[in-house]
Parts: structure tokens; C-alpha cells; sequence
């Protein structure tokens, strides 16, 4: 909870980062060479620091928006788990047509594919004049 602990946490991370990749090291090193070459001067954008994403803060600087958002999907998933059955009930009527619509679904794409196989025996490449000898 301490400004202390915090910079303290933040270093052991920091060193056991480096000691798991030695050229994380060596490339702080260079920043450090280059920043104390170049006084005043801000280091070049990169590429990965511009891929990163945006923080969750609108202008002024606050997570509330965030906050907000998060809180209220928590609150929309605990109502839909307490109100579990009323939402059943009222939901019913939906979720029935929909199993009519796909059951309808599947009725005529059976329909069409015993419509296709019999239009293919029908007009098979076999022909009974193909037996005649002229």
C-alpha cells in the first residue's frame, strides 16, 4: 500500500525481466548510453510503442467509464442468474420460433437433396440404348 513497497515490487520485476532475457539489459543499456549522449531529446518512437492499445481512460484521465462498463456487465450477468426462470418464460416464445425456423430449414434442405438424388438417378449417364448394337 506504500509508495515504497510499490518501487520496490516494480524493481523485482524489473531485474528478474532482465536476468530471464540478457538483451532486455543490454538495450536499456543503449537507451541509457543514448539519452545521456542526447540531453533533452526524447528517444524515437518505435513500432511496439505505438501498437500499444489506447489506456481505458477517457480525456481527462479517468477509468471511470471503464469502471462503469465492467460494473454494469457484472450487474446484467448476476440479474440474468437471479431472474434465471422469469427470463426462461419470457424468453420462450423467441427461442421456439426460432427451433420452428430451423427445423423448417431442415425439412427443405431434405427436400431439395432427395429432389436432387432423384433428378440425378433420373438422368443418369446409363441409358438402356446404350445396350443396342446397331
Amino acid at each position: 500500500a506504500t509508495e515504497d513497497f510499490r518501487q520496490q515490487v516494480a524493481l523485482a520485476i524489473r531485474d528478474g525481466i532482465e536476468r530471464f532475457d540478457p538483451q532486455i539489459s543490454v538495450r536499456h543499456a543503449q537507451l541509457i548510453a543514448w539519452q545521456r549522449q542526447h540531453p533533452g531529446a526524447r528517444l524515437p518512437a518505435t513500432r511496439a510503442h505505438r501498437a500499444t492499445p489506447p489506456p481505458l481512460r477517457d480525456s481527462s484521465g479517468s477509468a471511470l467509464p471503464a469502471v462503469v462498463a465492467w460494473l454494469t456487465l457484472i450487474a446484467a450477468l448476476a440479474g440474468m442468474l437471479r431472474w434465471r426462470r422469469p427470463l426462461a418464460r419470457a424468453l420462450a416464445p423467441a427461442v421456439v420460433r426460432f427451433h420452428r425456423v430451423a427445423a423448417r430449414r431442415r425439412r427443405q434442405q431434405l427436400r431439395l437433396r432427395r429432389l436432387t438424388a432423384a433428378t440425378e438417378q433420373r438422368w443418369s449417364r446409363y441409358s438402356v440404348y446404350d445396350e443396342l448394337s446397331l
